[in-house]
């Protein structure tokens, strides 16, 4: 029996206006923390002029190199199997392949996914 999985994606900041336009997945580091937050494509414009200001007259700390992997986190999981599953469909990739998804894939996959084919 096949499955389908669905993953949308819904902007994390409060909203007044309709429904999401297409964003994604904004990470930042404050304070000695990591976060990440999913954005509206509203939303995702004012975090990169916002974030965009500040790095401008900040410096680089470091490559990020010998900190601990993040682990992934459910929904990339989630929305990494539904890029599979599409891309098996599409013919793109093998039934049963494994490893990392071929970012051209993915460039195709989003653009499905923002309506184009």
């Amino acid at each position: 029996m096949a499955q389908r999985t669905t993953v949308t994606t819904t902007c994390d900041v409060p909203q007044d206006h309709g429904p999401d336009e297409p964003g994604s997945m904004f990470e930042f580091g404050y304070a000695g923390s990591e976060y990440e937050i999913d954005l509206c494509g509203k939303h995702e414009a004012v975090a990169a002029e916002f974030f965009g200001n500040l790095v401008r007259h900040a410096r680089r700390t470091g490559s990020g190199m010998g900190r601990r992997p993040r682990s992934r986190t459910k929904a990339a999981r989630a929305k990494a199997a539904a890029c599979r599953e599409w891309a098996v469909m599409e013919g793109l990739l093998d039934d049963g392949s494994r490893g990392r998804i071929p970012s051209a894939v993915c460039a195709r996959y989003e653009a499905y996914l923002r309506g184009g084919k």
